[in-house]
């Protein structure tokens, strides 16, 4: 049972993020695309290549078909994450979005907190464990992508 439950939640692990998230992202979770206006601020343009980037490196993963590849599937997950957090604590929103930017760039943290959780509770085949780590990682993601609508973020998803 928790092999079950824990390879459903991996399994859409890849296909949010910037990366990527839980599969209790699911498709009514990722907000849409959004086209960026030739004027759109800097900011927003660098935060959304990275994002699309951090996104394309994801989707490179694949998806793992075991509780063991999803564990080391989650590893390599964090890492791909991590990065692109990284680059994106470097970009500097002006003064109006700075909180709000931020703040998503702190989800995103707390996302792939969420994912080392998970990697966790699948190693000690805890399925309440699995099931609280991808309602963790869904609150971040819900709020992050939520964030990303209302500051023009695309890639984010």
């Amino acid at each position: 049972m928790a092999a079950a439950a824990a390879l459903l939640v991996v399994a859409g692990c890849g296909s949010s993020d910037g990366g990527g998230s839980i599969a209790a992202d699911t498709p009514a979770a990722t907000p849409p695309a959004v086209t960026l206006p030739a004027d759109a601020p800097r900011f927003v343009k660098a935060a959304s290549a990275i994002c699309t980037a951090t996104n394309d490196r994801v989707t490179a993963l694949g998806q793992p078909a075991t509780v063991e590849d999803s564990i080391a599937y989650l590893d390599r997950l964090v890492v791909v994450r991590r990065d692109g957090e990284a680059k994106l604590k470097r970009v500097h929103a002006p003064a109006a979005q700075a909180a709000e930017y931020g703040r998503f760039v702190a989800l995103l943290r707390e996302q792939t907190d969420a994912f080392l959780q998970l990697r966790a509770a699948l190693s000690a085949r805890d399925s309440k464990a699995v099931t609280a780590a991808g309602a963790a990682s869904d609150a971040a993601s819900s709020e992050r992508n939520k964030i990303a609508i209302k500051l023009r973020i695309a890639g984010c998803s």
